[in-house]
């Protein structure tokens, strides 16, 4: 009995593969960062949107691309943030999504070289270029 009672348990043991065992993604935490990034991204252009409705031509797809962002990191737009009304005019808002782009562009540098992840690599390389043409693209908008 003291022998079964012993070894019962290695039983247990032997039953579990390698593939139950659930390790943590080393690459959870760049994923989550590029998340809120995309996140404040979108409830930037939604403000903008909202305050300068002319400009909705513009920046809706540029904020339909960040949800794109977000969806290729496994985010979800769930958890946005509240719009912001700090603005002072569309060209000041302008200005705004440009700097944070050009931000957000240099971010995804940083993320591309932290991730383990040879296809998440990938993925923050070409967020980051993207981003980097929207400044381009904010630049050249008449107001």
């Amino acid at each position: 009995m003291l022998v079964g009672a012993a070894i019962a348990p290695l039983g247990l043991l032997a039953g579990c593969s390698a593939s139950a065992i659930l390790l943590p993604d080393p690459d959870d935490s760049v994923r989550s960062d590029v998340a809120a990034s995309e996140r404040n991204l979108i409830a930037a252009y939604t403000s903008a949107i909202s305050a300068y409705p002319k400009l909705a031509a513009v920046l809706g797809p540029l904020r339909d691309q960040h949800r794109d962002h977000l969806n290729a990191v496994g985010g979800t737009a769930d958890e946005l943030p509240g719009p912001s009304n700090s603005s002072t005019g569309a060209k000041a808002a302008l200005s705004a999504l440009t700097a944070a782009e050009l931000v957000a562009a240099r971010e995804r540098v940083a993320q591309c070289v932290a991730a383990q992840a040879k296809d998440l690599a990938w993925t923050l390389s070409l967020i980051g270029s993207s981003e980097a043409q929207h400044a381009v693209a904010l630049a050249g908008v008449k107001t």
